[in-house]
């Protein structure tokens, strides 16, 4: 027999076993709750890359926008592959984890005693075709950020207690007369999940 024929051989047989290892294990998106809790069991999350909010005297005033959707709700006969309405969570609240530019973490979730934005049923959770828009520097206020004393530059979560979300975040900068829309990552149709937004396990 040959160098190279055992060589084939042996890499063949490694190339099996670990093939087989990996096949033996549940797949998983990799993705982990964020801070245990979650009131339902499932969740979806998607991701604003840039988030700014600053109301600081005699500064640029910077302040962003943001509307997340649920979009469970489908026409009558309607099928898609990212869509199942039927069975899961298809309604719950919004938790957002808002991370400033110095590593500090903030956390708000809507309950039944929010009173920002707009769109929520009065238990604080959001249904099957319903949108909650909001000002940035209210979900602040209420996650404990000294809105008016110092800016907010970071990146933070959408994580919904839903099984599909997605949204849109829009960042503005009146004196200059700029503005500059994102859509919360990842979109409609876009990754591999089949649900809107990103599979989160909770554990």
């Amino acid at each position: 027999m040959s160098t190279l024929r055992r060589v084939l051989i042996v890499v063949s047989f490694v190339l099996l076993a670990f093939s087989a290892q990996a096949l033996a294990q549940d797949f998983d998106s990799g993705s982990r709750s964020l801070q245990g809790v979650s009131v339902t069991t499932s969740q979806t999350a998607v991701f604003a890359a840039f988030l700014s909010d600053s109301a600081i005297p005699n500064t640029l005033e910077i302040q962003t926008a943001i509307s997340v959707s649920n979009v469970l709700a489908t026409p009558p006969g309607f099928q898609s592959d990212f869509l199942n309405p039927t069975g899961g969570d298809t309604r719950g609240t919004l938790e957002f984890y808002l991370w400033n530019d110095d590593g500090q973490l903030y956390f708000y979730e809507t309950d039944m005693s929010t009173t920002i934005g707009r769109g929520l049923n009065e238990d604080g959770t959001l249904g099957p075709g319903q949108t909650f828009t909001v000002f940035f520097r209210d979900i602040l206020r209420e996650a404990g950020f000294p809105v008016g004393e110092t800016e907010f530059l970071g990146y933070g979560w959408v994580v919904a207690n839903f099984d599909g979300v997605a949204g849109t975040y829009n960042v503005a900068v009146f004196d200059i007369g700029f503005t500059q829309s994102f859509e919360l990552l990842p979109g409609v149709g876009q990754g591999t999940s089949d649900r809107c937004g990103l599979p989160v396990v909770v554990q």
